[in-house]
This record gives C-alpha cells, structure tokens and sequence, in this order.
C-alpha cells in the first residue's frame, strides 16, 4: 500500500478506509500486506521507489 502525502487528511481518510476492508482478510490469512508506506507530497519518485523496495523485500513473490 502506497499512501499519499501523510500531510494530506484526505489520504489518511483513504487508508483508513482502506483498512477498513482489509483487515479482515488480513487478520485471516487471506493476504498478506508487504508494504504500507506514504509519500511526501505525492511525490510519484518516492512512490515508485518504495513500489520498488516492496516488490524486493517479497522477492518478486506478488500475485494481483
């Protein structure tokens, strides 16, 4: 997971919403969350450079 900027209050509305509907699934095993992060000003650099540490620390193991 990719947050926006962690100054922004609309993003942090998303997340939580978001968490919302997946720690269910989480809390059973049903997925796995790798990587929650936010990016500094929606900054897209830093986006795809914490989409890239995240795809690295599983490995390459990701399935859609």
């Amino acid at each position: 997971m990719i947050g926006g900027s962690p100054s922004d209050n609309n993003a942090r509305i998303l997340h939580d919403a978001q968490m919302k509907v997946l720690k269910p699934l989480v809390d059973r095993g049903d997925i796995r969350i790798v990587s929650d992060t936010w990016t500094k000003d929606w900054d897209p650099a830093e986006a795809y450079a914490h989409m890239s540490a995240a795809i690295e620390s599983t490995k390459g193991d990701i399935a859609p």
